[in-house]
């Protein structure tokens, strides 16, 4: 019986390392023909960050704020990379910062007044925020953590951008 788990774990072993050898194939095509969002979405959600940046050097302006704020969006593990996301939202030199949110949600924000208020559920430290006070409790609530609720008012202009595809009116806020 050891023999034969010993032969499924090469047969495993060999899949994975033959998988591992197409993507790395793959990443490198998309390098090589300038598909950098592609390059970024074959990686796992956890590894995107480091994959954007590994190329946002490559990038034009639009297609790093484009491909940032896919990431975002998609990520559920904003926290666990806060000081990544920091330095590439925040100390970014990149201009054209507005691609960062879609049409719609740029109208939204430029028509917010100069302090708002923001809510976030779970830590107050946190990058993400709500305009929406429900869905910050949502959030507090969720996987039933019984977290809190923090309330700010905030000036504008530290805020980085409204985000409104998730129904979750959320606000991007930095401050030092």
């Amino acid at each position: 019986m050891d023999s034969v788990e010993n032969l499924l774990d090469e047969v495993l072993k060999f899949q994975l390392t033959k998988e591992k050898l197409k993507h790395n194939k793959a990443r490198q095509k998309f390098i090589q023909d300038e598909n950098y969002g592609a390059y970024v979405w074959l990686h796992e959600r956890s590894y995107r960050l480091h994959a954007f940046d590994n190329i946002k050097d490559k990038l034009t302006d639009k297609a790093y704020w484009e491909i940032l704020s896919d990431i975002w969006v998609d990520s559920e593990n904003i926290d666990d990379f806060k000081i990544e996301w920091v330095i590439l939202l925040f100390y970014s030199t990149r201009a054209n910062q507005k691609y960062f949110m879609s049409e719609r949600d740029r109208k939204v924000f430029d028509n917010l007044p100069k302090k708002i208020t923001i809510y976030r559920g779970g830590s107050e430290d946190g990058l993400s925020w709500t305009l929406d006070k429900k869905k910050a409790s949502w959030f507090a609530n969720r996987f039933n953590r019984g977290l809190s609720v923090f309330t700010k008012s905030v000036d504008k202009s530290n805020c980085l951008c409204y985000l409104g595809g998730r129904n979750e009116d959320e606000i991007i806020y930095y401050e030092e």
